[in-house]
């Protein structure tokens, strides 16, 4: 928390997946926050909880709630939007460039 890192680094030690040049850091930054838009939003939701809860909570604490965040991301209707995505063909490809 309190010592820096070269982001040639944090990106050899897997605490980041990409880095860019400043110039192409907004338009990245971009393009990634549209493909996690086009993914089903309770499934986004309850991601995005679950980072939450790890971060804030300890383990076995999380362990609690995390039923509550599995349901929710494999709720009847996220599953029919995650089925109806995977068989349009609409994948998206989270590679890296």
């Amino acid at each position: 928390a309190h010592e820096r890192m070269s982001a040639a680094r944090a990106h050899a030690i897997g605490m980041v997946q990409e880095v860019v040049p400043d110039d192409e850091l907004a338009a990245t930054a971009h393009a990634l926050a549209a493909k996690i838009a086009s993914q089903p939003t309770l499934s986004v939701q309850a991601t995005v909880r679950a980072i939450w809860y790890a971060q804030e909570m300890g383990y076995r604490n999380a362990l609690d709630v995390a039923r509550a965040v599995v349901f929710q991301g494999t709720s009847a209707e996220a599953l029919a939007e995650g089925n109806a995505m995977f068989s349009s063909g609409k994948r998206i490809d989270w590679r890296l460039r």
